[in-house]
């Protein structure tokens, strides 16, 4: 395959230049939602905020392109560069810009997709007209919800709810001069549907870790027993679908961890290095271990070497039986960023990004010689090991549904078992769904917040986790102590990023225990913030758990899943009757969080019948204030007015000042 030329555009460049793309049949649908479209700008709007000092460019990804005879056929980043035009096309539509100008139309097709060609040309059309608003909703009516349309309408809210209105104008400026792709030309005979296949193939793809890896190695290259640890360690971690603990041989596992598994026994990295002694090779292996651990290992001799070899017993857990929520790259970023904070005298972790895409830049200019790489690899197997304790995994076990808090526990027979991580019980630990008290507690609430942040790169409640656990290790991490923090730290998140007019940065409270604890919060507060295209999913999901906590001994089914729609009850257009007062219809007592399939499917219906269609058709827990909500409407069909909005509206405000205000920090 011969190299294809590359070249970085500006997103003005790109969407003002006169060259049209195709997304050609055999790429799926437009498939991004919330998730994926929030994180795109938030990250551009983070960058914009940082680049107020430096000015850098923001680099987004790529855009793998075919030379066909009048157009560019797109192999790879289709979502991505659908989603910037309509980021564009919002922007144009608010925005009086002369770069905006620029954008002088629609330059992306689809091949036998007609209604998406149809729906994005007819947004471009309102645009010219400035009537985008008026007539989107005509368009839902004609095509139904289609993912152009969904797309375009979750721009709208998610921008409007991460750029301030009169930062608008500036945002757009840095979106379109200062955020980069790159533009790959595959050559003109080359075999494209090679090309895509090899893009879609990741045995074909060098991963940015595996390069890392390398990266250590090459500073550890005098010393064969350091490099061995770095193998072993890294190969260990990777795998983030199992207990870390597995990652090592029986002999090694308990040197680390103890003979039950889940201690940590090793005081720093000279420890842990004598915990994983280079086993003498034999014979016939003496070529091959000399090869991998030399002084000459190459890049591609790395990328080959085996994985360290475990041998399982057959009633140790499979890796399938938990989910992590996180993968490995965003997690060496978190890694990264508590290094830095924690070791590095002069490191700035705030210039740390929790983005994969800077995972190479940022450790290539963090961890410059040996002695960061040995104390970064002690960290991650530290980290990683209080990750697999204390952080929630998804089950996927047919007797286990929902989300989990275990370690695992070796006995004397040889069998292995998992337990509740805070329970001194010596049998495998029931269903969090069927515990009371605190564990049960703590698993709800890390699972509110994972849910309400499920892009990887947003996960600073996570890094706030991880980095208090490794602060604690030492001290001793207890049941009390551990969900203490956990509630502080959703406290003062709410208060100091969604209650307040001046979000504060992440940077300023999320390290240690200095939580927010003397702001009072008014009624007024949550009245003004907590409407719609305002109030986040995390602040309704903290609202589920509160009323979870409310009522101990109920909702014994229920687990936080993903939710990503913000649902008017009584809703904004009704089929029948008259609309709401536009400060009722967008208030926190008229808003519920639901899925996306749930939000398609409830349109415009009036709130009983929503009730009767998700009593037959949810198929995952709904949400508990939405039951409350549904629970009024079907008493006797009660109506859901005004007055039930507003009495709904003030027992949710009362239950979240009892907490926010009520709760002493610790």
């Amino acid at each position: 395959m011969s190299k294809a030329p590359s070249k970085p555009y500006t997103i003005l460049q790109l969407l003002s230049e006169d060259i049209n793309y195709q997304i050609p049949v055999y790429q799926r649908n437009y498939a991004w939602g919330r998730p994926q479209i929030r994180a795109l700008i938030q990250d551009v709007y983070d960058y914009y905020l940082k680049s107020q000092t430096t000015r850098a460019n923001y680099y987004i990804g790529s855009l793998v392109v075919a030379k066909k005879e009048h157009y560019f056929e797109v192999l790879d980043g289709q979502q991505r560069f659908t989603t910037l035009n309509l980021l564009a096309l919002f922007l144009k539509s608010k925005l009086k810009n002369k770069k905006l100008d620029q954008f002088n139309g629609i330059h992306l097709s689809f091949e036998s997709r007609e209604k998406s060609a149809i729906l994005l040309n007819s947004l471009w059309k309102f645009v010219s007209d400035q009537s985008i608003e008026q007539k989107i909703e005509r368009l839902n009516a004609e095509y139904g919800d289609h993912a152009i349309l969904r797309g375009y309408r979750i721009i709208q809210e998610e921008c409007l709810k991460i750029v301030q209105e009169d930062k608008l104008a500036e945002f757009a400026d840095y979106l379109l001069d200062h955020v980069v792709i790159l533009r790959t030309m595959i050559p003109e005979l080359a075999d494209v549907t090679h090309y895509f296949d090899a893009l879609n193939n990741r045995g074909e793809q060098l991963e940015a870790h595996e390069v890392i890896k390398a990266h250590f190695l090459s500073l550890l290259s005098a010393e064969n027993e350091d490099r061995h640890v770095v193998h072993q360690v890294w190969s260990a971690c990777q795998d983030m679908y199992k207990y870390v603990a597995y990652g090592f041989s029986p002999t090694d596992r308990k040197q680390i961890f103890g003979g039950s598994y889940h201690e940590w026994c090793v005081k720093d990295y000279e420890h842990l290095k004598s915990c994983l002694p280079i086993q003498t090779p034999s014979k016939d292996e003496s070529t091959e271990s000399e090869s991998s651990y030399g002084k000459e290992l190459s890049l591609e001799k790395i990328l080959k070497l085996n994985p360290v070899p475990i041998t399982q017993k057959q009633n140790e857990e499979s890796s399938e039986r938990f989910a992590s929520i996180i993968d490995y790259p965003n997690f060496l970023m978190q890694v990264l960023k508590i290094y830095v904070k924690t070791q590095l005298k002069d490191g700035d972790a705030s210039e740390i990004a929790l983005d994969d895409k800077t995972l190479l830049e940022s450790f290539k200019n963090t961890i410059i010689d040996a002695s960061h790489a040995k104390d970064f690899i002690y960290l991650l197997l530290k980290t990683r090991y209080l990750f697999d304790l204390y952080v929630i995994k998804r089950e996927n076990s047919p007797q286990y549904k929902g989300w989990s808090l275990k370690k695992p526990k070796y006995y004397s027979s040889g069998n292995v078992s998992y337990v509740n991580t805070f329970s001194q019980s010596e049998v495998e630990g029931e269903s969090e769904l069927a515990l009371e008290g605190g564990q049960r507690d703590l698993v709800m609430l890390l699972s509110a917040f994972h849910v309400s942040y499920p892009t990887h790169a947003r996960k600073n409640w996570l890094l706030s986790v991880l980095y208090w656990l490794i602060d604690h290790s030492d001290k001793g991490i207890g049941l009390n102590n551990y969900f203490a923090f956990v509630e502080n730290l959703a406290r003062t998140l709410i208060k100091k990023r969604y209650l307040s007019a001046d979000k504060e940065d992440y940077e300023s409270f999320m390290y240690g225990d200095a939580f927010e604890c003397n702001t009072e919060v008014t009624p007024q507060d949550i009245e003004t913030h907590f409407t719609y295209q305002m109030i986040s999913s995390f602040c309704l999901n903290y609202l589920d758990y509160l009323l979870l906590k409310k009522e101990k001994g109920n909702h014994t089914k229920f687990y936080f899943s993903y939710k990503d729609s913000i649902e008017h009850f009584y809703p904004q257009n009704p089929k029948v009757g008259e609309p709401l007062p536009e400060q009722v219809r967008d208030s926190l007592g008229n808003l519920a969080l639901v899925n996306q399939s749930e939000n398609s499917s409830l349109t415009n219906d009036m709130p009983i019948q929503k009730a009767n269609w998700l009593r037959k058709h949810t198929k995952v827990p709904i949400s508990l204030k939405l039951e409350l909500m549904m629970q009024i409407v079907e008493k006797n069909e009660s109506e859901w007015n005004e007055a039930s909005i507003e009495k709904h509206q003030h027992d949710m405000i009362e239950l979240l000042i009892e907490d926010l205000n009520g709760k002493a920090c610790s």
